[in-house]
């Protein structure tokens, strides 16, 4: 099950496959690009909405901020102008009550003071610090040149008087006007501290609605750039640098940073309202980029798994498709698989239908039968030919005075080959002209004889019928070539691979050679554990005594050969002599039939043995190579691949 599961998942040999993973990769690629584009889109949407958010949130903070101070300014003008403030310094216990009525209708009051001009507290709510003298006290200074709005401090001279019930330092914003009689004459100043407990109140009234106020700073900012309310108590009075805020612009958005954490802020600017001239502050609203953004990369990573998702179904249902629409080409390349040279009963189906494909089934299967009946015929032809050629040759053997029968009919095949087998013209060629060579000699030597032979002395005779039996040897041994050839090309089709005894087969082969030769000495070293290869032993015993045969006709001068086996993932096997060599262009075509080198000078041979060696290889489906320099020697390579 394993097996045909990795078969199936081949992309290799499913084109289907290859063409769903195509299209899926496309629109997964698609996919990247648009989600990342709408993610950026959607961040930077989210960024203009959050910031103006925040800014809206810094705007309603302001103008809180900037209307209550109007209302408690104008309270204090409008209080001034009373005429039981008027009469104040006369009746100082009808004005305490006064007082004290204010502030509770206004509880942020934390203190409301009636002062004589040189600055003495006539009447002060609760009695706090009535005959103490503010004569130094800032709003006692400014009060008496008209109205003053004092920005938020600590608390001095109320400071043991008043708690904010947690230990917290008490801080207050100043309000005083001075108090005219109705001639003009300043007669009084008046005055009042604002608890800053009511900026926070009003921070808090704002910060409440939202869902996650806890994690959004609302920062109150005085002109001097120092903190005046922030959610940590201990910043009052520090110098804010969360972020850099425009000085021309009242109200936006900016990024900061704190901590290494960027920071994304809103601002706006109070600037009074009405007749009150405001105290220049600032309210900021700050949140971590990542909070304040987390809802769009949420977002955005929803809408990469859903594309995500539909990309993956998109390419699955490509991949089906495919399979749907190339089941008839699918059907056709498994039946071509299936099919061998060898095999009588193979076939091709012919797909039913009218279009591409089935035209396609009908031009293969037309084109497949051709072959065969080619094939057929050439079979037929070349076992025609070499039956003709055995007869002929032995016939020629038995009887010299049936050698011009043999030669008309020999030439006869050889036509009749040439025109019946197109298939095979270069091929036949080559044996063409490889046998007109001893055919020549043979009719040569005939002809004198028959023409001649009662003028002839024995000793002539004799040399005549010598080389008729020389070039008749010749014709044998390049038939024993092409017939090794063809055993090459069926013998893999015919017999399976078997564990053979490589050393042994390379003993024998050795030992076979080293008998008849006494100038080389052959030699055979093995590396590895030798073990049982799996080859196709006649194949193998032919290509090595090929190698042998030639490095030892190839080395005339004699010497080593070196015979070296590595047993591993793989069978190599080389072969090394100390000949004449080849040049590089030889060796480019060291593979042809026919084919010898520019040095061989008189040293016979077919041109067919190297051939057969190559073949041998592609029947076990290895390699041959071959390294060699002139008058230095050669080496050659097999290299064949476990079964």
């Amino acid at each position: 099950m394993r097996l045909n599961l990795a078969h199936a998942l081949n992309y290799r040999r499913d084109f289907s496959l290859r063409l769903g993973l195509a299209v899926g990769a496309i629109i997964i690629s698609s996919v990247v690009i648009i989600s990342l584009g709408l993610a950026f889109t959607l961040r930077e949407f989210w960024r203009d909405e959050r910031g103006q958010d925040f800014s809206e949130l810094a705007y309603h903070m302001a103008d809180k901020l900037d209307r209550g101070m109007f209302e408690r300014y104008r309270e204090i003008v409008q209080l001034s102008q009373r005429n039981t403030l008027r009469r104040g310094l006369d009746n100082p216990d009808e004005l305490r009550p006064y007082l004290e009525n204010i502030q509770a209708t206004y509880p942020y009051y934390a203190w409301i003071g009636y002062t004589s001009i040189d600055g003495v507290v006539i009447a002060a709510t609760n009695g706090l610090l009535e005959g103490e003298s503010v004569a130094e006290r800032a709003w006692f200074v400014q009060g008496r040149l008209g109205v003053y709005v004092g920005d938020v401090h600590d608390a001095v001279l109320l400071s043991p008087y008043l708690s904010t019930g947690g230990g917290a330092p008490v801080r207050l914003i100043d309000l005083s006007t001075p108090i005219y009689d109705p001639e003009g004459n300043m007669i009084a100043v008046l005055g009042a501290h604002l608890s800053w407990d009511w900026v926070k109140d009003i921070r808090q009234s704002i910060l409440e609605p939202l869902r996650d106020h806890a994690l959004i700073d609302m920062t109150v900012i005085g002109k001097s750039g120092t903190t005046l309310l922030s959610r940590y108590p201990d910043a009052f009075g520090v110098q804010w640098a969360l972020a850099e805020i425009p000085p021309e612009s009242d109200s936006g958005y900016v990024f900061g940073s704190s901590g290494g954490m960027p920071y994304l802020v809103g601002y706006a600017r109070t600037s009074g309202y009405s007749m009150y001239p405001g105290l220049g502050w600032t309210v900021a609203v700050a949140q971590p980029i990542e909070i304040a953004f987390e809802p769009a990369n949420a977002l955005g990573l929803r809408v990469f798994v859903v594309f995500a998702s539909f990309a993956v179904v998109i390419a699955f249902v490509a991949y089906l498709i495919a399979r749907i629409l190339l089941r008839p080409v699918i059907m056709l390349a498994a039946a071509a698989d299936r099919i061998r040279p060898d095999d009588p009963e193979a076939n091709l189906p012919i797909i039913a239908g009218k279009d591409e494909i089935a035209s396609l089934s009908r031009s293969l299967y037309t084109m497949f039968e051709a072959q065969k009946a080619y094939q057929a015929e050439i079979k037929q032809y070349s076992a025609e030919l070499e039956a003709r050629v055995s007869e002929r040759t032995l016939e020629l053997r038995q009887r010299n005075d049936e050698v011009e029968l043999l030669l008309s009919t020999t030439r006869d095949a050889l036509e009749r080959e040439r025109s019946l087998n197109a298939f095979k013209a270069r091929f036949t060629s080559l044996i063409n002209h490889e046998f007109r060579t001893p055919l020549a000699g043979i009719l040569s030597s005939a002809s004198m004889l028959q023409t001649y032979q009662d003028r002839m002395t024995p000793e002539k005779k004799q040399e005549h019928l010598q080389r008729i039996e020389i070039n008749v040897k010749d014709l044998d041994g390049l038939l024993d070539e092409v017939l090794t050839l063809s055993r090459t090309e069926t013998i893999p089709f015919q017999t399976p691979r078997v564990p053979t005894d490589i050393r042994r087969l390379a003993e024998d082969v050795i030992y076979e050679f080293q008998t008849t030769s006494e100038l080389h000495t052959i030699t055979l070293s093995v590396v590895g554990e030798p073990c049982l290869f799996p080859v196709h032993a006649k194949l193998l015993k032919q290509a090595l005594s090929n190698l042998i045969s030639n490095a030892i006709k190839y080395s005339p001068n004699g010497g080593m050969i070196q015979i070296r086996m590595c047993f591993d993932d793989a069978l190599k096997i080389e072969i090394e002599d100390q000949g004449i060599g080849m040049t590089p262009e030889d060796i480019t075509r060291l593979f042809e039939p026919f084919f010898r080198g520019q040095n061989v000078g008189t040293i016979k041979g077919t041109g067919l043995g190297l051939l057969v060696v190559k073949q041998a290889m592609d029947a076990h489906g290895g390699t041959i190579t071959v390294k060699s320099q002139i008058n230095v020697g050669s080496t050659f390579t097999l290299i064949i691949p476990n079964a």
